[in-house]
This record gives C-alpha cells, structure tokens and sequence, in this order.
C-alpha cells in the first residue's frame, strides 16, 4: 500500500481514521454479505485525495468495482459493488417493477448505474423526487422500499441499515452479518494492513 512519508507521525492518526471511515462501510461488501454500498468520499485536500488513492487500491484488489454517481465541489458519492451480486439484485423480478417505472435499462449493469447517477442529480442539483429505487441497488427488500415510499418513511418496525418494514428476523439477521463483517474486516486491518503514512 502506498506510504506517504511527507506526512508527520503526528498525523498519523487522522489518515489512518480518515481511511477506516472509507473502509468499514464496505465491509460487508469486501466479506461478499451485501452486493452494494453507497459511500461519500471528501476530496478538499491533497490528504483527502491520497487516502482515497490507497482505499481506491485495497477495493480494486479485492476485485470491487467503484463508480461515481455524484459530486459536488467538496465531495463524491460512489457506488462500491461486487458485479455479479448486483446484477442478480437489480433484474430480480420485483425490482424490475420499481426500476422499469423509471426508465432503468435492462442489460448493461453499467448503464443501469448511469440511470441511478442522473436520477440522483436531478433530486441534488434539480430538487426532483428522492430516487427511492436506489435501495434496490444497495439491497434492500423490494418490500420494505416500497412500504417506505407509502409511509413516508415513518412507521417502521424497527431501524438498521435501513428502515424495515417486514421479514424483521431476516433482517436482524443481516444486519448481524453487516456489524460481523465490519468487525472481521476492522480486525484484519489493525494485525495485517494498517497503513503507516
């Protein structure tokens, strides 16, 4: 992993908090239990830039793949996802419903990603309706987006890495998994790979 030895050991801390804060929220898609996260990634400083350089290394090599959806001045918000898992996600039956509704296309991953993007800055930059279909992507149960989109967001039986609103042993489940993977790829970090900027 690169070594940015311009840095003094008195920042040491903060670069290597900088990179956790990029690495733990796509834990559980490194350890394969989710097909996609979204994950915003700051670039107002060199510092910033060079961290994400050695993040954008460690995704690579563990063979995910990385778009941009948006960005602004300050920052960008990806999409990290393992390909295969997504595209089994995104052409499920019920998905297909919400995303043909939005014009999603049906054979290209990579366009289907390129649909989300525009959509996503309509509602930034044009003040358009949230694209809730974007929890397709990040795999939530058709399901619960749909009851969402009804509710208004309110009235969930319980709060995790989204709002559920039913199969709530399943979801416990896989939000146990989430937190495991955190800590399993956490673990992994501080014995093996910490970086020494």
């Amino acid at each position: 992993m690169k070594v940015l030895a311009r840095y003094g050991s008195s920042n040491i801390k903060k670069l290597n908090h900088m990179f956790l804060g990029l690495l733990l929220p796509c834990a559980p898609v490194i350890m394969h239990c989710r097909a996609a996260c979204s994950l915003t990634a700051t670039h107002k400083t060199k510092a910033h830039l060079e961290v994400f350089s050695c993040f954008l290394h460690l995704i690579l090599c563990n063979q995910l793949l990385i778009h941009p959806l948006f960005s602004t001045e300050d920052f960008t918000v990806y999409l990290i996802y393992q390909e295969d898992m997504l595209f089994k996600k995104v052409n499920d039956r019920n998905a297909r419903i919400l995303l043909d509704k939005y014009d999603y296309p049906h054979d290209s991953l990579t366009e289907m990603i390129d649909r989300l993007s525009i959509r996503l800055e309509m509602y930034f930059f044009e003040e358009k309706a949230f694209p809730h279909e974007l929890g397709v992507f990040l795999g939530y149960p058709i399901e619960d987006i749909l009851a969402f989109m009804k509710e208004g967001g309110k009235n969930s039986l319980i709060t995790g890495y989204w709002k559920v609103y039913s199969e709530v042993e399943d979801a416990i489940e896989l939000f146990s998994s989430f937190d495991l993977a955190k800590e399993e790829v956490y673990q992994w970090y501080l014995r093996n790979q910490r970086l020494r900027f």
